[in-house]
């Protein structure tokens, strides 16, 4: 346990006097009454350093090596010579924090023990404020152990060191065994001579090892009374912090949050909290009930998709550095980026904490102006003089921050992220605009992701299984249901992966809620069919009133004439206002103070040019068909209703396609652009309108032609095709 250096590691210049486990800093007295004179630190766990302790550390640990590496001592033998030289047979430690008995109870208590084992040597008795009782301990012979500088479960710890091997048998009597436990060196818990047991209950002094040592919440050893001359031992009631049960839960959240895990499904967190602290899991699950009802844990019911899901985290009641270190830990974990926005997100997610805007600004400021650590002296520059040892996992409480100023892709600004100093991370999102810049789609993930959506919403009524909360929402959805590897994926990469398909029109908004495209164009065509009538209606209606309505009195014109199953609420819109913004032919104005008035508005016509490239642009935006119609309504929604075919000297879109020399269109009213065709079905520059109609006939040809052509011919005319093609748009651009 001791180094080469014997100085106090916090000054370097006064020696050591005490090791406090919860710091992992050796420390002089001096330096241990200041840095533990109040708040948490008042009751961390601090063993005296001196000569005689450090001996029996050293002579537990050889003489448990020895046990350990003879296969052939003789067990009986050596505990036999022992108990005939060793006077000192039984030591008694009694810890009554947190324990109320009246004085009767206390006499009775102290007979039965007396009587149970009358060779007890030596009895103490632990607590705090129990100094004025000292004259009725010595009555009994119990002697009263108190230190200013240690907390009472430090002080019992250090007396059983101290000559542990001297005695048989070390019980203790306390009700937060496996607290003391969990902080006793381990020696003592391997020694092999000399025993140590605990007792929890007081009726039947029954007594229990350290290896049967384990939480359980039915362990009662204070007999409740109701008297009214009841004399209180203590005065703290006790709370969930000092229990040690409760109390290692929390060190095991805390433990887990600095490695950004701060959020946990229930069921997941019984079973891992189960395991770590050798518990069954009704005894983990009333644990964390217990935490929650106590408010040390945060209970919280989230809905992802249509399932509803208890998820456990720390109670947080003010934000402050370690929770800013666990949140951006979170966001490094989910390899998301780190904005404030974000960070603010995951906030409120997590734990329920939503800071004020100018608190906020506050806090940010002085995160990122000071680099940070637990006390004001380990500000210094001096190599060495830190609060923590120099180990690893010391080293992720790293308290000091920075920004960055990055390019937001999304909105084209620029934004800061922030991290904790060298802990940058990339993030996925950062990048939720670019394309796929990862080269996700060419990975085993994104066939994964393509079969879990086609699996999932392949059913009679597609629609209600849409996928609530956008894009993170169907990330979280993705990363609970999905089956491994997919599910293995940070949440960073799912929301990107769901991006992705947005772009492709895989994945659409419908009713603000996510749906899959392949299965559902049906149902979106209909509505886009019911939306593209209704304003058409509307633009009609308007041209009725050539000065404007009140936007109030719009629905008493259209009633009539839309349909009187209409429901916009059904087709993604909150309110008539939403739907009015889409209509490029209505302009909404305001007349005074909450009074938005509508009219009709005319539209500057789009040039040739503009108009071609917008068809083109819908051509090849669809791999199937498109429809002559459907065309002429895209143009419709696009540059208003009152949209005029003479401007461009042709009566409609029909005849507008048959007079341009870009687009051709066929016998079942498919709109082609030829200039692709062209350049698809021809290797000269001479080709005519035979060759185009047999292409765009092609399909109706019998199967017995393709039949005769084998898969190696069809491979290589496609090869050739594609080569081709690429060179006459090369040959395009450079033109």
């Amino acid at each position: 346990m001791l180094g080469k250096n014997s100085n106090c590691e916090e000054c370097s210049s006064e020696k050591r006097d005490f090791f406090c486990q919860d710091c992992e800093q050796y420390l002089c007295q001096n330096c241990n009454d200041q840095l533990h004179r109040g708040g948490k630190r008042k009751d961390h766990l601090r063993i005296s350093t001196d000569r005689k302790y450090q001996e029996n550390i050293k002579s537990f640990e050889k003489n448990s090596n020895e046990d350990l590496s003879s296969g052939n001592i003789n067990t009986k033998f050596t505990r036999e010579s022992y108990e005939i030289l060793n006077q000192n047979s039984l030591r008694l430690f009694w810890d009554l924090q947190n324990t109320s008995l009246n004085l009767n109870q206390f006499k009775e208590t102290v007979e039965l023990i007396s009587i149970r084992y009358p060779w007890i040597t030596k009895k103490y008795i632990y607590g705090k404020d129990l100094k004025h009782l000292e004259d009725i301990f010595i009555q009994y012979n119990i002697e009263y152990r108190s230190k200013p500088y240690l907390s009472d479960q430090a002080t019992m710890i250090n007396d059983i060191c101290q000559d542990f091997e001297n005695y048989d048998k070390n019980l203790i009597i306390t009700h937060r065994p496996y607290l003391i436990k969990q902080n006793l060196p381990d020696s003592l818990k391997t020694h092999k001579t000399s025993s140590l047991n605990f007792i929890t209950d007081l009726e039947n002094l029954i007594e229990i090892s350290l290896d049967d040592v384990q939480y359980s919440s039915n362990i009662k050893w204070t007999k409740p009374t109701s008297d009214r001359d009841l004399y209180k031992l203590t005065h703290k009631k006790a709370v969930a912090s000092e229990n040690s049960s409760e109390l290692s839960m929390i060190s095991y959240l805390k433990n887990l949050a600095y490695k950004g895990k701060i959020i946990h499904e229930i069921n997941d967190l019984t079973n891992k909290l189960g395991s770590w602290m050798k518990i069954s899991k009704i005894n983990a699950l009333e644990l964390i009930n217990t935490g929650c009802k106590l408010g040390k844990l945060l209970n919280q019911v989230k809905k992802i998709g249509n399932v509803e899901i208890n998820v456990i985290s720390l109670k947080i009641e003010k934000l402050d550095l370690e929770c800013l270190l666990w949140v951006l830990r979170s966001l490094k974990n989910d390899e998301m980026i780190s904005t404030e926005k974000a960070i603010q997100s995951r906030l409120k997610e997590a734990f329920d904490l939503k800071p004020a805007g100018n608190v906020w600004t506050n806090f940010i400021d002085y995160a990122l102006k000071y680099c940070r650590v637990h006390h004001q002296k380990s500000l210094s520059e001096t190599r060495g003089f830190s609060f923590f040892s120099q180990n690893d996992e010391k080293k992720t409480r790293n308290f000091s921050f920075c920004s960055k100023k990055i390019q937001d892709l999304v909105s084209g600004g620029e934004t800061y992220i922030i991290y904790p100093n060298n802990e940058e991370w990339i993030s996925y999102d950062q990048y939720i605009k670019s394309g796929d810049v990862f080269k996700i789609k060419q990975t085993r993930d994104w066939e994964l992701f393509l079969k879990f959506f086609d699996k999932y919403f392949d059913t009679e009524h597609p629609e209600d299984q849409a996928i609530s909360g956008g894009r993170y929402g169907c990330a979280q959805y993705l990363k609970t249901f999905a089956e491994t590897p997919l599910k293995n994926s940070t949440l960073g990469k799912l929301s990107y992966m769901i991006q992705l398909a947005i772009d492709e029109d895989l994945l659409r908004y419908h009713k603000t809620l996510l749906v899959w495209v392949p299965v559902f164009d049906k149902k979106c065509r209909e509505d886009k069919f019911q939306l593209f009538s209704a304003k058409k209606l509307i633009v009609q209606a308007l041209a009725q009133c050539p000065e404007g309505i009140s936007l109030a009195q719009l629905p008493i014109v259209i009633k009539e004439k839309l349909p009187a199953n209409f429901d916009l609420s059904k087709l993604g819109f909150a309110k008539l206002k939403d739907f009015i913004l889409e209509i490029p032919d209505i302009e909404l104005t305001s007349k005074g103070k909450n009074h938005p008035f509508v009219r009709l508005v005319e539209i500057d016509p789009p040039s040739l040019e503009s108009l071609c490239g917008f068809i083109s642009k819908k051509i090849e935006e669809r791999e199937i068909p498109v429809l002559l119609n459907q065309i002429d309504n895209e143009i419709l929604e696009k540059f208003g209703f009152n949209f005029k075919w003479s401007l461009y000297k042709a009566r409609n879109l029909n005849e507008f396609l048959k007079n341009s020399e870009e687009f051709f269109v066929t016998e079942d009213d498919e709109v082609r652009n030829v200039k692709l065709l062209e350049k698809y079905c021809s290797y000269n520059s001479t080709t005519d309108s035979d060759t185009i109609s047999s292409y765009y006939y092609s399909d109706c040809q019998s199967e017995e032609f393709d039949c005769k052509l084998s898969s190696d011919t069809f491979e290589e005319i496609a090869e050739m095709q594609t080569k081709y093609i690429q060179q006459l748009l090369d040959d395009d651009e450079y033109q």
